[in-house]
């Protein structure tokens, strides 16, 4: 199993970003707030596969009335409010979750 690997990826001129990490020669992981998704890679990059995954949740949040913060939003906000704490936390509890321990 390999480690995490970030990427990002615009869906309607957002960007958003996630990580994903490779289970199985046909298999990936993908992480993010509020997402935690296997998807088959078979006949597409890894990375590919992972972006399609995040956009698919992205849009599905947006159509569900709960969309998450974009990076982009994120980085214009000029003072941190109560929400970037949680959105920090989220991500911070998704990494420790999946992150093996070190020694």
């Amino acid at each position: 199993m390999s480690g995490l690997l970030y990427f990002t990826h615009a869906v309607d001129s957002h960007v958003y970003g996630a990580w994903y990490r490779i289970i199985s020669s046909r298999e990936i992981e993908v992480i993010g707030v509020g997402l935690l998704e296997p998807a088959d890679y078979a006949g597409y990059s890894p990375e590919s596969a992972a972006k399609s995954v995040l956009e698919k949740f992205v849009r599905q949040r947006i159509v569900d009335g709960a969309p998450i913060p974009s990076l982009d939003s994120l980085a214009r906000s000029d003072e941190p409010d109560e929400s970037d704490d949680n959105l920090h936390l989220a991500t911070v509890n998704v990494v420790n979750a999946v992150s093996p321990p070190t020694r």
